[in-house]
């Protein structure tokens, strides 16, 4: 077809109205849709024919299933993709202020909190990322990716304007930067939150990696930084702002730093409620921000969405005042106290620096000690060379570790098993059950008083992942029906 994008459009309205959409997932076609079949997609074309899409746009060469008229060949499909949505969404996305999150952990947890936010305050936001898509308050829809394709974020942020979100929170992850899926857009604000060992099966090595991260802040318009200072790639980012006398930034961390618009922070224990608080402070302003979250690192999340809040308009003190009403994110340090007085703890932490940041931190052994326990498993078909350094992570601060399944995938759950426990040099409280849901059921079993338990990797997902078969399990489900019975 030789026919430029924007004809290809008002060629269509004529027929079908205005009203037209753009999907490249056939779950996602609704009335008067143009399905994008990329390469991947192009099997699912008369299946998208069948559903009622209004047109066909495919690569050069695929066949006809017969229905002419409704099949369109083009010779770059994201190219003529891309000019399609930014046409058809473009308008939508540019009444939205977007806040974008990148970093290797806590994006999810951030951008959570961010969305509670700016509900308290009085503004509907949408949320794009790792739980799913829509707004918080309503309940998400699943996604396929933690930063869907190009197409499919389009047409989210569209659907979340017209739900009347004027701020919408996403994830960015590193595939979504590299893959280029948030082109085109712009941010009014963007976040650093920090930057560890992950998905090296993908980028190689942790140089491509933080250069793959740290390219949002420099192949993209961000109106307002928000950086994490406690990290080397947080101190490049802010140098170059700095460089160039640009102000246009707010950082954080627990360290003091030599810039204005710096935030330090000071965690503190919350005895009375379980929790904790962090004081952030400038040299003109100081807050205390008291959130019923657990864990050090959730309350630099926190924080790190507290001031997204404040740069985008409203002032501090009601931002900090909402927060003390922000819930816990399902799975991300989700804490409960069973009858027999054992806290137990889920979280997604699954990364080497994840790991490590939950076993140390002070906040979760507040009051009398016991035994530590921690229940993980590693994924397949990912970063093997990580497995070993969270088996040493976990084993070195913990009195009892349990390795159990992750998502295996395509892998084999032994070998992942054997890479883990290569990394731990004691083995004599080690134990192996593949089981989750038995290992967890176990260990509550045996834990006594004051004793902690950490359940880490899966936080709230729904499934295990053996090559195309899924396992249904949820740790806080197993963790709840064996508390029923206690």
């Amino acid at each position: 077809m030789n026919i430029a994008p924007l004809e290809f459009l008002a060629w269509l309205k004529e027929e079908h109205g205005d009203d037209i959409g753009v999907c490249e997932h056939t779950d996602d076609l609704g009335e008067k849709d143009i399905f994008i079949a990329s390469d991947k997609a192009s099997a699912y074309i008369p299946l998208a024919l069948d559903k009622g899409a209004i047109a066909v746009v495919c690569a050069s060469g695929v066949v006809d299933s017969g229905r002419p008229g409704k099949i369109f060949e083009v010779d770059d499909v994201r190219q003529f993709s891309f000019s399609l949505v930014q046409a058809v969404y473009g308008n939508d996305i540019a009444q939205v202020d977007l806040v974008g999150i990148t970093g290797t952990n806590g994006k999810t947890s951030t951008a959570h909190f961010a969305c509670q936010l700016f509900g308290l305050l009085g503004e509907s936001a949408g949320y794009i990322g790792t739980l799913g898509y829509g707004v918080v308050s309503d309940g998400l829809v699943a996604s396929r990716n933690t930063t869907p394709d190009v197409v499919t974020l389009y047409r989210y942020i569209s659907l979340l304007y017209r739900r009347g979100c004027r701020h919408v929170v996403m994830e960015v992850s590193s595939h979504a930067l590299a893959l280029k899926r948030i082109e085109g857009l712009e941010f009014s604000v963007g976040m650093f939150t920090n930057l560890s060992r992950d998905h090296l099966d993908f980028h190689g090595s942790m140089e491509a990696y933080e250069e793959t991260k740290l390219s949002f802040f420099q192949d993209y318009r961000i109106a307002h930084w928000i950086v994490n200072a406690d990290y080397p790639a947080g101190e490049k980012l802010i140098e170059r702002k700095m460089a160039r006398d640009d102000d246009t930034f707010t950082s954080y961390g627990i360290h003091e730093a030599n810039n204005g618009q710096h935030f330090t922070c000071r965690f503190m224990e919350d005895a009375a409620h379980g929790s904790g608080m962090v004081e952030i402070k400038t040299a003109s302003k100081s807050q205390l921000i008291k959130a019923g979250v657990s864990g050090q690192f959730n309350l630099e999340n926190m924080v790190a969405a507290v001031l997204a809040c404040h740069v985008s308009g409203y002032p501090l003190a009601d931002v900090v005042k909402a927060a003390a009403s922000v819930k816990a994110v399902p799975g991300r340090m989700e804490c409960l106290l069973d009858q027999k007085g054992v806290k137990v703890c889920i979280d997604y932490a699954h990364t080497p620096a994840g790991i490590d940041a939950v076993m140390s931190d002070r906040m979760l052994h507040a009051g009398e000690r016991g035994k530590v326990w921690c229940i993980f498993g590693c994924g397949g078909d990912r970063d093997r060379g990580k497995r070993p350094i969270m088996g040493r992570s976990v084993a070195g601060h913990s009195q009892r570790v349990i390795v159990t399944d992750d998502n295996v995938r395509g892998d084999q759950a032994e070998e992942i098993i054997c890479d883990v426990l290569a990394g731990i040099e004691d083995k004599t409280h080690v134990i192996v059950c593949r089981d989750r849901g038995k290992a967890i059921g176990c260990v509550l079993d045996s834990a006594i008083r004051n004793d902690l338990v950490l359940l880490l990797g899966k936080g709230n997902e729904s499934t295990i992942s053996y090559g195309n078969h899924r396992l249904f399990h949820r740790d806080m489900d197993a963790v709840m029906k064996h508390v029923s019975r206690q």
